[in-house]
């Protein structure tokens, strides 16, 4: 029996493959979700380092699902997409909210609470973090620098805190903290809105920008 090779394709299909191949390339800015998880998780730390608000599960709640999990799924799709300070940045700082909120809770049980000297040292090296993340952010916008200028401080005003045990230290950390997370949620609903509107809106600074507010494509 003769096999009929007729092709039932409708133009129809052919735009539906179409639209299947741009999906397949087009991936969203992950950017808005790491800042966010970052900004909000970082508020609230610092309003209890502040002394504003008292120590709750919610700390901890925020920690794990925006501070961590936001983040950590914005540095997977940062590396997607060929970003390896973003990539970097939110994997890591992910993962340090989840390793926060292991030592808060302490759930194992089969090792001392952490002392200050031990919180200190974690501190720095999160602070080193954080710096290296200022220099690598130098040729990004005026608003991502200052995101991680004031989380550097934040790192460094901690391990001082824990180093002396000065609770004037860990308010500073907490103001400067509360800062650097409403900074993180500014840069994240400026690129939200410079997205969707295809032009800037809000705000960012961007290297060489004079402040025109020129159209830019969407998802760049």
């Amino acid at each position: 029996m003769e096999r009929n090779n007729t092709n039932f394709a409708t133009p129809f299909a052919g735009e539906m493959e179409g639209r299947m191949e741009d999906n397949k390339i087009r991936l969203a800015d992950p950017l808005p979700l790491g800042l966010i998880g970052l900004g909000m998780a970082t508020v609230i730390l610092s309003l209890y380092h502040a002394e504003i608000i008292f120590p709750s599960v919610v700390i901890a709640a925020v920690g794990i699902a925006l501070g961590g999990l936001a983040q950590v799924i914005a540095g997977v799709f940062a590396f997607k997409q060929g970003s390896t300070f973003w990539g970097t940045g939110f994997l890591a700082l992910g993962l340090f909210w989840w390793a926060q909120v292991f030592i808060w809770l302490n759930p194992l049980e089969v090792m001392d609470e952490a002392d200050e000297m031990s919180m200190a040292f974690f501190m720095v090296l999160w602070g080193a973090f954080a710096l290296f993340m200022l220099i690598g952010s130098l040729r990004q916008n005026v608003a991502v620098k200052f995101v991680f200028l004031t989380l550097t401080i934040t790192f460094f005003a901690l391990a001082f805190s824990d180093f002396m045990g000065m609770m004037l230290a860990l308010q500073i950390a907490g103001y400067v903290g509360i800062v650097c997370g409403a900074a993180a949620l500014y840069t994240a609903f400026a690129l939200l809105l410079k997205s969707e509107h295809g032009r800037e809106v809000m705000r960012l600074c961007e290297p060489g920008d004079a402040g025109n507010g020129k159209e830019v494509k969407k998802g760049e």
